[in-house]
C-alpha cells in the first residue's frame, strides 16, 4: 500500500512540476501520461538492485539504486527526447527531466542516501531543496519553446 502511494506521489508531483514549468496545454494527455510514467516506473530499479519483486526488498534497500541519479535522468532525458521526436526534442528533454529530477529530489529529501552523480563519487549531499531545484528548472526551461 505505502509503495502505491509512493508511486501516486511521484506521478501527482512530476503532473504539478510540468504544469508548475509550461502550464496547461502544452502537450497532450498522451504525452502527459507518457511524462507520469517516467516519474513512476523509475522505482523499477529498485527490484534489479535488491534482486527480488517482493516490495519489502525493495524499501529495504541501503541505498538508492543506480537510476536514481541527476546524471542518469539526464542521459535518458536526451534518449528520448531524441527517440520520440525530431521537432520537439527540446520541449521533451526538458519534460522528462523535469519528470525524473523531481522523482529524485523527492527522494532524496527522506530516507537511504541517493546516488546524485552516479557513477562518479558522492560528493556528500544528502538533501537539496526544493526551490533550488525549481530555479534551475524555470531558468533552463525558457530555452525550449512553449507551444506546439
Amino acid at each position: 500500500m505505502v509503495s502505491l502511494a509512493d508511486s501516486f506521489v511521484h506521478g501527482l508531483i512530476a503532473v504539478l512540476a510540468i504544469f508548475m514549468t509550461y502550464g496547461r496545454g502544452i502537450i497532450s494527455l498522451k504525452e502527459l501520461i507518457l511524462l507520469v510514467s517516467f516519474a513512476v516506473l523509475i522505482d523499477l530499479d529498485h527490484g534489479i538492485a535488491a534482486r527480488s519483486f517482493d516490495l519489502n526488498d525493495w524499501i529495504s534497500l541501503p541505498r538508492r539504486p543506480f537510476s536514481h541519479s541527476i546524471l542518469f535522468s539526464l542521459a535518458v532525458a536526451t534518449i528520448f527526447s531524441l527517440w520520440l521526436s525530431k521537432e520537439r526534442k527540446g520541449l521533451y528533454f526538458s519534460l522528462i527531466a523535469i519528470t525524473l529530477i523531481s522523482h529524485v529530489t523527492r527522494d532524496a529529501t527522506y530516507g537511504a542516501s541517493t546516488p546524485w552523480n552516479l557513477p562518479f563519487p558522492s560528493v556528500g549531499i544528502q538533501e537539496i531543496p526544493y526551490f533550488v531545484v525549481w530555479i534551475a528548472i524555470s531558468i533552463g526551461h525558457d530555452f525550449f519553446p512553449k507551444r506546439k
